[in-house]
């Protein structure tokens, strides 16, 4: 990933260059210290046609994200919008040769059998930002103060993308280590010093050929049958607290990852709190008083009497809005003594960001710009690859 200040060198010479293609084509002499003013509509022209569009072309939006979770993600060419299948083949065993047998069975069917598993669609999202070009304080003395506000504006909307994507990754693992993880892979223990013993033990049991420690015998509805998996080193992904890894960091699994070369950063993934995100339970309308509450959080289009249904997550706090009063729960352990321990490719993340150029559509009466960033995300969690829950209970 490319550091920071490389992005931000990046993006200065885009800028630069998107004010020379505007001086070719204009037959103007812009620079970054000519007085701007906010007579007329030529800035936003220049924001729209080269400003963003420069940007876009030149700068890959997933460097700037910062999504934790962003080296899971697999990029789409297309927009996909159908829903996602998967299956394996169950296990089977060996059986001895039979010569007494009638070699008629020979003509006996035995088709491999398969366990599937369907997800439902991705979701298109958007989001919205206006600029005004009549605005006094949009005022600025020199064409540079203009540009960085546009600029800003459009980084800090990438930079709330990102940060709903990565909360909403975090609940959608933790709320599946908390439902959907049977009782004979939690593995609890009384103390921090046990529950670093046992998440070492875990890395070492996933990396053996086994069927105990996935989730396909329920995606077979209980069906009779295994699916046998191993999990590499490589594929390992803790996702604990702050203060569980800054404890297993003093450990020896630690030193496991240093000497097979593995950087531990991406494999043991830590927040300070492992809750913030909030799962409706039953169906509910929103309340007026609340609107002005969910407007500035983002959502522009939502109405008293909308309904918003059950099993919708928000990676905010709204348990105290009258419209999600005890109708909701936090996802979050019992405890921050946790530790979800999987196989990497378990999680499938799919996106596509080709969208994320602000498309543009202007309100001359009043001087607008709306601005409509488009994307699209696939999140789910397959059964058929190694989870256990290590924990010290609340």
């Amino acid at each position: 990933m490319a550091k920071a200040s490389t992005m931000s060198n990046q993006l200065s010479q885009n800028v630069r260059d998107s004010i020379a293609m505007w001086n070719q084509d204009k037959n103007a002499n812009w620079n970054l210290g000519t007085n701007y003013t906010n007579i007329g509509t030529e800035f936003q022209t220049y924001v729209n046609n080269y400003l963003f569009p420069k940007i876009m072309s030149t700068v890959s939006l997933t460097e700037q994200l910062g999504n934790r979770f962003n080296f899971l993600a697999r990029e789409e060419s297309n927009f996909i919008g159908q829903l996602n299948e998967e299956y394996v083949i169950k296990d089977s065993k060996p059986v001895d040769l039979n010569l007494e047998k009638n070699a008629d069975l020979l003509f006996k069917r035995n088709y491999p059998k398969m366990i599937t598993k369907l997800y439902g669609p991705g979701v298109a999202r958007k989001v919205k930002f206006t600029l005004n070009d009549n605005n006094n304080r949009l005022n600025w003395s020199t064409l540079a103060d203009a540009v960085k506000y546009a600029v800003d504006v459009y980084q800090k909307k990438i930079s709330d993308i990102n940060l709903d994507e990565e909360t909403e990754i975090k609940a959608m693992l933790v709320d599946y280590g908390l439902n959907y993880i049977s009782n004979t892979n939690r593995r609890q223990v009384s103390t921090i010093d046990a529950l670093a013993t046992k998440i070492f033990e875990t890395v070492l049991n996933i990396q053996n050929n086994s069927s105990k420690y996935n989730e396909a015998n329920t995606a077979s509805n209980g069906s009779i049958g295994r699916y046998t998996t191993y999990t590499k080193l490589k594929n390992v992904l803790i996702v604990t607290t702050d203060r569980v890894k800054t404890y297993l960091l003093d450990t020896k699994i630690a030193n496991t990852f240093q000497t097979a070369g593995i950087d531990i950063t991406n494999q043991m993934m830590s927040f300070d709190d492992l809750g913030g995100s909030y799962k409706l339970q039953s169906d509910c309308i929103v309340d007026n008083l609340d609107i002005n509450t969910l407007r500035e959080y983002g959502d522009h289009q939502v109405e008293p009497g909308d309904i918003i249904p059950k099993g919708t997550v928000f990676t905010w706090d709204i348990s105290q809005l009258n419209t999600f009063k005890n109708k909701v729960r936090e996802i979050k352990p019992a405890s921050d003594l946790f530790a979800f321990v999987l196989d990497a490719n378990s999680i499938r993340y799919r996106r596509n960001t080709s969208q994320l150029l602000p498309q543009v559509q202007p309100n001359i009466e009043f001087g607008d710009y709306h601005y409509l960033m488009h994307y699209y995300t696939f999140k789910a969690i397959s059964p058929f690859y190694n989870k256990i829950i290590c924990e010290v209970p609340a």
